[in-house]
């Protein structure tokens, strides 16, 4: 019986990535896009946390998890960590997941 619940669960595991997509776009914060502001004035930074990725003109939301994972990402951005006074600018990532009507389900994001 454990050999095949390990066998169901290892199956499952690789289902779900078998089914994760690639999305690369510009990071932008939502609580700017909830205010109705332009894509431009919503550039993504330090102090967000809740984020959405612009693809090809059409945004998506990230979930909590991929939330967290941004902030984690921004923190850890190269030139950030380098000089962390260094002037702000558009923040591109590109993200690993799979996609739930407009949110995206983030595995993996990484920060360009």
């Amino acid at each position: 019986m454990r050999k095949l619940l390990a066998t169901a669960t290892t199956a499952a595991i690789f289902a779900t990535l078998a089914f994760a997509d690639i999305w690369t776009g510009k990071l932008l914060d939502t609580s700017c896009l909830d205010q109705k502001k332009e894509l431009a004035a919503c550039q993504a930074n330090g102090s967000t946390t809740t984020f959405a990725l612009v693809v090809s003109g059409k945004t998506y939301r990230l979930d909590d998890m991929g939330n967290q994972k941004a902030v984690m990402a921004l923190k850890d951005r190269a030139d950030r960590s380098a000089d962390p006074a260094a002037a702000a600018g558009p923040v591109n990532a590109k993200i690993t997941g799979t996609r739930d009507g407009n949110t995206l389900k983030v595995d993996s994001i990484e920060v360009q």
